[in-house]
């Protein structure tokens, strides 16, 4: 036998080696429980990462907005039988139109998101969307996923300043995969409806959404993902129970926050 064709044999060896061991460490993966690791890993962020990503913003203490925040979110943890942390709800003064997940069940809730919507329910139907990555665990497996075990060591044996910026700017700078998006949207509409408050107001605020990317002032986390109008149709097409009845949640304090605010 030649040495070519030797030599192209054992790549060829090598190569079915690497994809046995590709595939068995795979199913190995996939078989072990790692929710002990991620639970260990999640504390850890919330006690040393999280603070530092609040740092990133000034609380915005408007009474009237802070009041909406509670009325909007005492309903929705109402209706959550379980929930899977003691969530806090952080108003800040950013012109985001959003609100973001963090580790912990820390929920943090953009002034611009309170500025452009038109009811409370839309507000509403963006925090059940938050929740639902919360409970369905998405900023956990998406930080492991993208950072690799190498971070979750790093805070193990001790972290430093350096790769605790790192985790801020990552946890800050990524988003959700749309598989994950649309999770914690169904996800969602199940609250709403459990809070009495119809999924149509998802609909009413990515329509809002449209509007101002028409006007060419699209926020930047949405350029991530342009099926904005998939997820209008998702809420409109959501299967309402029989004797589901909407309850509205108080205007009062939203009318105060913005008395020229059209609602």
């Amino acid at each position: 036998m030649s040495t070519e064709k030797i030599l192209r044999l054992g790549c060829l060896l090598i190569l079915a080696l690497g994809l046995l061991l590709g595939f068995g460490a795979y199913f190995i993966y996939q078989k072990l429980d790692f929710s002990p690791v991620s639970s260990r890993f999640e504390n850890m962020l919330e006690e040393h990462i999280v603070p530092q990503i609040l740092d990133n913003w000034t609380t915005w203490e408007d009474p009237h907005a802070q009041e909406t925040l509670d009325s909007v979110t005492s309903r929705l943890l109402g209706a959550l039988e379980t929930p899977g942390y003691n969530y806090q709800f952080h108003l800040v003064t950013d012109n985001q139109i959003n609100a973001l997940t963090l580790p912990g069940g820390h929920i943090v809730v953009f002034k611009g998101l309170m500025e452009n919507v038109t009811s409370p329910e839309q507000i509403a139907a963006v925090l059940a969307h938050e929740l639902g990555h919360a409970e369905k665990r998405h900023v956990i497996s998406r930080t492991l996923a993208e950072g690799g075990i190498g971070l979750f060591l790093s805070i193990v044996l001790g972290q430093d300043s350096r790769m605790g910026f790192e985790l801020s700017r990552q946890i800050l700078s990524s988003y959700f995969s749309r598989e994950q998006e649309s999770e914690a949207d169904t996800w969602g509409f199940d609250l709403l409806v459990k809070a009495q408050i119809d999924p149509q107001a998802h609909a009413d605020f990515f329509r809002i959404i449209e509007k101002l990317n028409g006007e060419g002032d699209i926020p930047s986390w949405l350029s991530t993902h342009p099926d904005h109008a998939s997820r209008i149709q998702a809420a409109e097409n959501y299967a309402l129970p029989q004797d589901f009845k909407a309850v509205p949640l108080d205007t009062v304090s939203f009318s105060r926050m913005y008395p020229n605010q059209e609602n």
